[in-house]
């Protein structure tokens, strides 16, 4: 069967809406200790701050966290990895590594802190586009 160009794109490029329940689906999550986890208050507050963001505030944090604004069609490959910051300073910006789908959660003393820093975090970086 022969691909029309609107599926040709959905191939090369992946999804543009940025579902955060199928996020989660294909999440993992890495700490120091073991109840860093989907109830551990960091993540919690992250997964609040993804419902409350638009789809394009949305692909601008998984950009931010993977390298890509678009949803692959297939899954996350490496999975997505919300990871502990054990070393981080309380409230400081998370971090993330492109190329292990990760970002680094510090401890926030509260979820209006955490919405804060990820919105600083992914209106103020820059990170590498293909030309």
């Amino acid at each position: 069967a022969e691909l029309n160009p609107e599926e040709l794109n959905l191939m090369l490029n992946g999804k543009r809406d940025v579902d955060v329940e199928d996020m989660r689906a294909f999440c993992i999550y890495q700490g120091s200790d073991a109840y860093f986890n989907e109830t551990h208050d960091s993540v919690i507050w992250f997964w609040q701050a993804m419902r409350t963001f638009s789809q394009s505030e949305r692909r601008l944090l998984l950009k931010f966290f993977t390298g890509s604004a678009r949803v692959p069609l297939d899954g996350y490959d490496p999975p997505l990895n919300v990871t502990q910051g054990v070393d981080m300073a309380l409230n400081s910006l998370p971090r993330a590594h492109t190329c292990f789908n990760q970002i680094v959660l510090p401890k926030y003393s509260n979820a209006e802190m955490c919405l804060k820093q990820l919105r600083f975090a992914m209106h103020n970086t820059e990170g590498f586009d293909f030309a």
